[in-house]
C-alpha cells in the first residue's frame, strides 16, 4: 500500500518498497511461529516440573504454607 501510495505520487522506488514489506511479513510470520514454539515448549516444562514437585508441595501444604 505505501508502495502503491509513493509511487501515485511520482516516487521511483515502488518495487524496493514491495521488496521490504515482503521481507518485514516474512519476519514477522517467523517471530510469530517463534514465540508460539516457545509458549508450548514452556507449557510443556512447567507441567513436567508441576509433575515432578506434587510430592514436595504436599509436604509444604502440611506444614501451613500454601
Amino acid at each position: 500500500m505505501v508502495g502503491r501510495l509513493s509511487h501515485e505520487v511520482g516516487w521511483k522506488y515502488k518495487n524496493v518498497v514491495r521488496t521490504l514489506e515482503t521481507r518485514r511479513k516474512l519476519k514477522l510470520a517467523q517471530s510469530i511461529r517463534k514465540k508460539q514454539k516457545m509458549k508450548e515448549i514452556r507449557k510443556a516444562a512447567k507441567a513436567k516440573v508441576n509433575k515432578q514437585t506434587q510430592e514436595d508441595k504436599k509436604v509444604i501444604v502440611s506444614y501451613g504454607y500454601n
